[in-house]
């Protein structure tokens, strides 16, 4: 996503924390996501229901699967623009899941984050 100037506001770059699972086993994938500064992520779990939660999606071969995400500790904030509290990710956060390779196979695993981004 990229601000009005056109710079991005968050990036995200992906990797195995250990290495990537061998056919048949597990590892865990790692997404760090940097946000720019004066910006925010709404989290993955937003306390506003009409917000956009920060989604990490990974596009696994067949017989692949992984675990649920696991994201850091959100920061509640209040925003000039919201009455109500925000939960939101700032700076650099990993979110991390448990991936289970199929038998007999390795492949490139890409993926996705998707977020609601928003400044002061």
């Amino acid at each position: 996503m990229a601000g009005a100037t056109g710079t991005p506001v968050f990036s995200a770059t992906g990797a195995w924390r250990d290495a990537p699972p061998f056919p048949g086993g597990d590892a865990t994938a790692v997404v760090r996501v940097t946000v720019q500064p004066g910006w925010h992520l709404q989290s993955n779990v937003p306390l506003d229901p009409s917000l956009i939660p920060t989604q990490v999606r990974l596009d696994l071969p067949s017989g692949w699967s992984a675990e649920p995400w696991q994201f850091p500790a959100h920061r509640i904030t209040r925003l000039p623009f919201s009455d109500e509290p925000l939960a939101v990710f700032e700076g650099t956060f990993e979110a991390t899941a448990r991936v289970h390779a199929a038998a007999n196979s390795s492949a490139l695993v890409r993926g996705v984050v998707e977020a609601q981004a928003c400044n002061d």
